[in-house]
């Protein structure tokens, strides 16, 4: 486990193990953090914390975890570089609210407890809605851009 401090942290996980196929968890706490587990061929949990992170896992199957809505939002969303969509996790477990994936959004909002999601440009961006009411994607509880033409199913998402 690595545990980078309260403000902006950059941690280049390859680097500080030495062995690329040693799995790890790396939590960056508050801060704008730079996660990247580039050369890394194990299988990773990359937390970025509170702050608008840029997240990059390794060549193997790696979990982005999002305790607490604010760990990414509409004003500080993190940025996933190299999501894989044929093994890569967002993990939401750690919300502690019961969501359901309705797959790629064709309107302004998302209903309640939702996870959705719309092809922007070369990214794809998550929406969450852990609220009681309809929001806005503007200002839905959460957001995370995925960079890339990323194709997603419900099968990318694990969730209460």
């Amino acid at each position: 486990m690595i545990v980078g401090g309260t403000s902006d942290d950059t941690i280049g996980i390859a680097g500080l193990l030495g062995a690329a196929d040693t799995p790890v968890f790396i939590y960056g706490l508050d801060g704008n953090d730079d996660l990247d587990g580039t050369g890394m061929t194990s299988t990773l949990w990359l937390a970025g914390g509170a702050g608008a992170d840029l997240l990059t896992g390794g060549s193997g199957a790696n979990t982005y975890r999002f305790a607490a809505t604010g760990d990414s939002t509409a004003r500080a969303a993190d940025i996933v570089t190299n999501f894989n969509a044929a093994s890569d996790l967002i993990d939401l477990t750690g919300l502690g609210v019961s969501l359901r994936t309705i797959g790629p959004i064709t309107s302004r909002k998302l209903p309640v407890g939702c996870i959705g999601w719309q092809s922007t440009g070369d990214s794809t961006i998550v929406y969450i809605n852990a609220g009681t009411r309809p929001e806005r994607l503007v200002s839905t509880d959460m957001r995370i851009e995925l960079l890339g033409g990323v194709t997603l199913t419900g099968a990318n998402f694990t969730h209460a």
